[in-house]
This record gives structure tokens, C-alpha cells and sequence, in this order.
């Protein structure tokens, strides 16, 4: 089996590759790409992966958008690399973890199985003393190395190899970080975990026999629950992972134990809920148990939902996040919120809850699908956002035979209530 390979040295670009870098940093790479001149000896492939690469990293990377030594890789790796945000939300994660295992005198190593362009490892290995990232891609893997030298970064060791074989010649680590690659070998999507490479189903052995600790990265179209059991209860923590309300990761921690009960971690920016989940070893199943979590001993008083127009005065969409988790018995209990209808996760309530991990809006006015009751409470807007949940036609059908434009600040909820009615409810900003 073949020992842990040093990455060649990336070689430095040209003087006036480098002066049309600088000239065109803010130009469209595929008009600076068309204006590049003849035989000047402009490497202009590497130079427009430099353009989109920096015009990439300020709104995702401004670390390494900062830093003037950077190395951006091709457009694809870019942009299928992990945010600044989401990486510093792992390394949170790694930090926490690292502070539970008590182990204070002790070394910390971090390995990163799937380096790729290194955002995680390079945002994750702060937390470490040292870290070794690995990648079999040899130009991914020389990017690598020299941007973590780039950033000053002078613990971290970055090796070009496959996982597989870098698993076999590690050392005992504290952690091993791995997010599988989801495309095949003709470049399609793949989301089933042993369809992605490495397998991390099949590495799971492997990998916690090496490290205390593992953290793997998975797509976020994902059951969860699905997932949780097919790592046989090894899982003690699942973070559903949402940026601006879009979810970007599944992120599983796993260990040596069998863990009955585990935290579901719901993020969504600056929106944080976590619910407890539990996995039965006999049935291998996973539930959750909302009775359970709601802290407070106070019996819920639920309103009659035949009649909730009457009473209901705010709707609640929960976040992508919250979402993605379906535990809507569990918001229905901590914050004393009910579901309009089966399935519609649109939920309504008397009172207002600041906290709420979602959008609150006030409920304006609400109408049945009939012309004439839509003319009544719509007929004054020309815009709105809507959205429709468990309703029969999608939000584009119903801006279209609305005769709506989007925006404006009114939100338009189309759903099914508890008596099968077919509803749209108006809403607008919460005004406290």
C-alpha cells in the first residue's frame, strides 16, 4: 500500500499572467477570457479560474479573499465547496466536542479525509493542534498545501492521496472530518450515501477505530431519520444545516457508542432549535417524542380548528431548517402553535412568539378560492409573495391566475385547513 504522498509545488504564475489578473479582477471572466492578448504568455485558463475564483470568495470566502496569495481552483470546485459560514459552524462543533472529551493534556489532530479545496480543513484545523488534510486530486491537493501556507497556517499537513489508502496509514486521530463526493464517474448527482465516494457507510469501521470522533458531511436531500439508523445507533448528534433559509448540509457525529438518544440540531442562520431524537437498537428505528421536549409542564389548550378564522391571529412558517426535521408535534408544544390542516406545516396561533425558528407574520384577511371572495381580499395588490403548502397547484400557477408580481410585503399562504378548505391566507409584518 502506497505511504502518505507530499503534493507537488504549485508553480508560481507568470509576471504578466499575474498583471491580467489584477488588471481584470473585477471584470466578467468570460469577457476578460475574450480580451486576453495573443502571444503574451498569459496562462489565461489559470488566470479566469483566478478572476471567478476572488469574484467567488468575497461573498463566500472573505478569508481567503483577504489573503493576495491565494490559489483558486477550477469553477466547479469552487463552487461546490463549503461557505466560510458553514465551515466555522463545524469548527464550532469540533470545539465543543473537543472540550467534552476532558482531555486537556492531550493532542489534538484532525483529519481530513476529502481536503478538496480545504475550506473546512482550514477554518476546522483552528480549533485542532495539528491536521492532516487528504485529497487524491493532485491539483486540488497542491492548491491545498499552498493556500494553508498562504494563511499562515503552519500545522496543517496536506498529502495527495485516496482516502482509502490514507486510512490505513494515519495515525490515531482525535477526529476524522470526511464529506463524500456526490457525483458519480460521469459527473451526475448522487445522494444515497454508498452510491458517494468513499462509501462512509462502508468506512465506518475504519474510521472509528482511527479516531475518537467523526464528523461526516452528507447531502441534505436526506432522510435523517433513514440515515441515523443505518449508522446503527453510532450517532449522537445530526445538525441540519440552513443558509438564508435553503438547506446546504446534513452533518452526522459519530462515535464508538450506541447512543439511544441523540440531539437534532436545527440551524438557520442565527436561528438555533434542537430536539432530542431516540433510536430503538431492537427495531433499529428512530423517533422523536414532542411530549417529551417541551420544558414546560403547562397542558396545551388547543383552539377548535373548524372555526380557527375566528380566533387566529399570526401563521408560522417554520425554517428550511425546522423543516427538513419534521417535528412539527415538537413546535406545536413549545410554542403552543397549531397546524392549519394535516400535512399543510403551516401553522397558526393566538399569540405572538418572538423566538419562533421561522417567519411570524400577521394575518390580515383570509379567503376561499371563490372569484368573489379573492376579488374582496386581494383585488388591491399587484404583488405579493406567495407560497403554497399541501395546496392543489404550485406558487407560480396561483401568481398566475392571481394576476400577481412578486414582492411587495404582503405574503400570500395558500394551504388546506382541517376542514379540507382550500385557503389563502393574507398576511403582512409583525408589528411590535
Amino acid at each position: 500500500m502506497p505511504v502518505l504522498q507530499n503534493p507537488p509545488a504549485i508553480q508560481p504564475a507568470n509576471d504578466s499572467t499575474i498583471a491580467f489578473i489584477k488588471e481584470n479582477a473585477k471584470a466578467n471572466p468570460n469577457n476578460a477570457a475574450l480580451k486576453a492578448p495573443r502571444n503574451a504568455g498569459i496562462d489565461v485558463p489559470f488566470a479566469i479560474n483566478q478572476i471567478a475564483g476572488k469574484q467567488i470568495a468575497l461573498q463566500k470566502l472573505p478569508k481567503w479573499a483577504s489573503c493576495e496569495d491565494i490559489i483558486y481552483p477550477a469553477h466547479i470546485s469552487m463552487e461546490q465547496c463549503s461557505s466560510q459560514a458553514t465551515a466555522q459552524y463545524k469548527a464550532n462543533i469540533a470545539r465543543k466536542l473537543l472540550s467534552e472529551l476532558h482531555e486537556e493534556n492531550t493532542s489534538s489532530t484532525l483529519v481530513d479525509l476529502t481536503c478538496g479545496f480545504g475550506v473546512d480543513c482550514t477554518i476546522m484545523s483552528e480549533v485542532f493542534d495539528s491536521a492532516i488534510c487528504i485529497e487524491q486530486q493532485t491539483e486540488l491537493s497542491s492548491i491545498a498545501q499552498h493556500n494553508m501556507k498562504s494563511l499562515g497556517l503552519s500545522h496543517v499537513a496536506c498529502y495527495n492521496n485516496n482516502s482509502l489508502d490514507a486510512l490505513n496509514h494515519i495515525p490515531n486521530v482525535t477526529m476524522i472530518y470526511v464529506d463524500p463526493a456526490r457525483r458519480n464517474t460521469q459527473g451526475a448527482r448522487t445522494y444515497a450515501i454508498e452510491d458517494c465516494t468513499p462509501d462512509v457507510l462502508a468506512l465506518k469501521g475504519s474510521m472509528l477505530a482511527k479516531a475518537q470522533i467523526v464528523m461526516i458531511k452528507l447531502s441534505p436531500m436526506l432522510d435523517w431519520h433513514k440515515t441515523v439508523s443505518d449508522f446503527g445507533g453510532n450517532v449522537s448528534q445530526v445538525h441540519i444545516v440552513a443558509h438564508n433559509n435553503e438547506c446546504k448540509e446534513l452533518l452526522l457525529i459519530i462515535d464508538a457508542h450506541i447512543h439511544n438518544q441523540l440531539s437534532i440540531h436545527c440551524v438557520n442562520d442565527n436561528q438555533r432549535t434542537t430536539i432530542k431524537a431516540f433510536y430503538d437498537t431492537v427495531t433499529k428505528q428512530v423517533s422523536t417524542r414532542a411530549a417529551q421536549l417541551c420544558d414546560s409542564t403547562e397542558t396545551r389548550q388547543s383552539n377548535d380548528l373548524r372555526n380557527w378564522q375566528q380566533w387566529a391571529q399570526y401563521v408560522y412558517e417554520p425554517n428550511a431548517a425546522v423543516m427538513k426535521a419534521g417535528c412539527f408535534e415538537y413546535l406545536e408544544e413549545q410554542y403552543k402553535i397549531q397546524e392549519i390542516g394535516p400535512n399543510s406545516h403551516v401553522c397558526i396561533a393566538r399569540d405572538y412568539y418572538a423566538d419562533f425558528p421561522g417567519k411570524v407574520w400577521k394575518i390580515e384577511s383570509t379567503c376561499s378560492m371563490n372569484k368573489r371572495d379573492i376579488k374582496r381580499t386581494l383585488g388591491d395588490l399587484t404583488h405579493a409573495n406567495i407560497v403554497t403548502r399541501n395546496f392543489p397547484m404550485p406558487a407560480e400557477v396561483l401568481k398566475k391566475r392571481l394576476h400577481l408580481q412578486d414582492g411587495g410585503n404582503i405574503r400570500l399562504i395558500a394551504t388546506t385547513d382541517s376542514n379540507k378548505d382550500h385557503v389563502i391566507i393574507r398576511a403582512g409584518s409583525v408589528q411590535q
